[in-house]
C-alpha cells in the first residue's frame, strides 16, 4: 500500500522537484578534461567521494590527476567540433553534454535520460550551464517504439536532426539502442562512443556481447575498444574475435565505433 501510493505521489506534478529538494543537497563540483576547468552540480555525498578519491578510480573513476574518466572523456573531446550534433543517451547528471556544450551549439545536444532522479539533476544542470538549451528527453531507448520507449531513427526522424556523434552508457542497454538506430548509422554515419558492462549484459539483460560487435559490423562500422588504451582490435574483413580474448568476463569496456566508408 505504501509502494503505491509513492508511485500516486511521484505523478504528481512538481512533487518530485519538491520531495528532492528537501532530501538532496547539490553542490558544484569541478573537474580537468582537456587542459580546461569545467563545472557542474552533484549531490554532496558524491563530491565527497570525488574529493577524496585515492586516484585509482576504484570508486569514482578518476585516475591519479583527478580526472573522470580519462581515456573515454579524451575520445568523446577529439570527436567534437562546432557542427556536432550529439545524441547523449544516458546522460546522466549530464556531465559529456556540459563539456561539448563548450564546443558545439548546446541547441544541438540531444540528452536522453529516463531515470527520473538523474535527470532532475540534469535539468538543474542544463538551466545553471547551458541557459536551458540542451534538449532533455525523458524516455528510455530501445529496439522498437512502444510504450515509453522511443527509438533513435524515430527520435531522429520526428526531430528532423542528423547525428555526428552519439555517446550510449545506459548499463547494458546497448543492444537495444544499437538495433533502434539502424536508419542513421546506415544514412547519417555518426560516430559512437559507448560504454557497458559484459556482465551486466550477459546476467541482466541475458544478451551476448558478441551481438554488439555483429550489429555494428552490419551497418558497416570498425571498431576499437578497451577502457584504457583504445587498442585497434577489429576491422572489417578480421575473423570474428570473442570478447573474453581481449577482455576479462567481469570489465567496463569502452567502444568507439565508426564508418567504414
Amino acid at each position: 500500500m505504501r509502494f503505491l501510493l509513492r508511485r500516486l505521489a511521484y505523478r504528481i506534478p512538481g512533487f518530485l522537484d519538491w520531495r528532492l529538494r528537501q532530501t538532496l543537497r547539490l553542490t558544484p563540483w569541478r573537474f580537468s578534461a582537456d587542459g580546461r576547468i569545467y563545472e557542474m552540480m552533484e549531490p554532496e555525498e558524491w563530491v565527497h567521494q570525488l574529493d577524496n578519491d585515492d586516484g585509482l578510480g576504484r570508486v569514482t573513476g578518476l585516475d591519479r590527476n583527478k580526472r573522470f574518466e580519462a581515456a573515454f572523456c579524451d575520445k568523446f573531446i577529439s570527436k567534437l567540433d562546432e557542427s556536432t550534433v550529439l545524441l547523449d543517451v544516458g546522460a546522466a547528471h549530464g556531465l559529456y553534454s556540459l563539456i561539448a556544450a563548450r564546443t558545439c551549439y548546446p541547441e544541438n545536444i540531444h540528452c536522453f535520460e529516463p531515470d527520473p532522479v538523474a535527470r532532475w539533476i540534469l535539468d538543474i544542470n542544463n538551466k545553471r550551464y547551458c541557459a536551458g538549451r540542451l534538449h532533455v528527453d525523458p524516455h528510455p531507448v530501445g529496439s522498437h517504439a512502444e510504450g515509453d520507449t522511443v527509438t533513435l531513427d524515430q527520435y531522429c526522424e520526428q526531430h528532423r536532426i542528423r547525428p555526428t556523434l552519439v555517446k550510449l552508457d545506459i548499463e547494458g542497454g546497448e543492444i537495444q539502442a544499437l538495433a533502434g538506430m539502424r536508419r542513421i548509422c546506415t544514412e547519417d554515419k555518426p560516430t559512437i562512443l559507448m560504454e557497458f558492462h559484459l556482465r551486466k549484459l550477459r546476467q541482466q539483460w541475458k544478451a551476448d556481447p558478441e551481438d554488439v560487435l555483429k550489429i555494428l559490423r552490419s551497418y558497416g562500422y570498425g571498431m576499437k575498444f578497451n577502457g584504457h588504451h583504445w587498442h585497434l582490435v577489429l576491422r572489417a574483413g578480421q575473423p570474428d574475435l570473442s570478447w573474453s580474448h581481449v577482455l576479462p568476463n567481469d570489465v567496463n569496456c569502452a567502444l568507439l565505433a565508426e564508418p567504414l566508408s
